[in-house]
């Protein structure tokens, strides 16, 4: 089912590119590029021709509408995923600032690999030094 010689494609060629962009592996455009066919209305005329009264054309654009759904919904997705990242990379800053202040006005070191026991107490958390216990 190669094109004929120069610019024409035989029927059963145009019928197949068709058939494919009615069951939704290509779009038009998507089409015209997989095999390289010239010219940015050809395939539309086509389905002009060959589709049942624009039915088939129909479901093109209903694909095309899904896909621009999908789009703003992946990028609503990526606007939260980027505001979670920044609120948590804010709470980041805050810990790591209240960590120094506990170190410079009560000289106590909260970081990870201190010598400090941290206990849960019924209403609250006590802080002891390994050495005061």
């Amino acid at each position: 089912m190669e094109p004929l010689k120069g610019r024409r494609f035989d029927e059963s060629f145009k019928r197949l590119v068709i058939k494919e962009i009615n069951e939704g592996k290509f779009t038009p455009a998507e089409a015209e590029r997989h095999y390289g066919i010239k010219g940015h209305s050809t395939v539309n005329k086509w389905l002009k021709k060959y589709s049942k009264e624009g039915l088939n054309r129909k479901k093109v654009i209903e694909r095309l509408e899904k896909e621009e759904t999908k789009v703003e919904k992946l990028e609503h997705r990526i606007r939260e995923l980027e505001k979670a990242l920044s609120d948590s990379m804010i709470e980041n800053l805050v810990n790591k600032e209240l960590v120094k202040l506990a170190k410079i006005h009560y000289g106590i070191d909260l970081k990870k690999n201190s010598d400090m026991n941290v206990s849960n107490q019924s209403f609250g958390v006590t802080i002891k030094r390994k050495k005061d216990q």
